[in-house]
C-alpha cells in the first residue's frame, strides 16, 4: 500500500494536477484497480479515423489546433486515461506543442490504445 501511495504522490509531483484546463466537466479516472493498471500501461494511442482534430480545450467550440491522421501515434498528456466528457463526446488529453499548455484534446472515439 505504501508503494502505491508513493507512486501516486510522485505522479502528481511529476505531472501536476491539470492546472490551466478550463472546463465545467470533471476529468474521469478509472474506477477499478484492473482498469487503473491497464490505463497506466496504455499511454500511447493510434489514430483510427482518416482525420481527427486536436483542440486547445476539451470542447469542439474551442480552437482547432491541428489534425492527426490514420495511423499517427499520439501520447497521453498529464495522466494516462485522463478524459473529459463534453459536447456529447469524450475527449482524451494528448501531448502537443501546438497548445498553450502543451495539452491538446482529441475525441476518444478517434483513438485506440497502441
Amino acid at each position: 500500500m505504501r508503494i502505491a501511495a508513493a507512486v501516486t504522490l510522485a505522479s502528481l509531483m511529476l505531472f501536476g494536477c491539470g492546472e490551466g484546463v478550463e472546463s465545467d466537466a470533471t476529468p474521469s479516472a478509472p474506477q477499478q484497480e484492473g482498469e487503473a493498471a491497464q490505463s497506466l500501461a496504455t499511454c500511447e494511442y493510434v489514430v483510427r479515423w482518416s482525420t481527427a482534430g486536436v483542440w486547445e480545450k476539451p470542447t469542439i467550440s474551442s480552437t482547432l489546433l491541428k489534425h492527426k491522421y490514420n495511423g499517427d501515434i499520439v501520447v497521453a498528456a498529464v495522466s494516462c486515461g485522463w478524459t473529459v466528457p463534453n459536447d456529447g463526446f469524450t475527449f482524451v488529453a494528448v501531448e502537443t506543442s501546438s497548445a498553450e499548455d502543451g495539452i491538446g484534446w482529441m475525441k476518444a472515439d478517434a483513438l485506440r490504445p497502441r
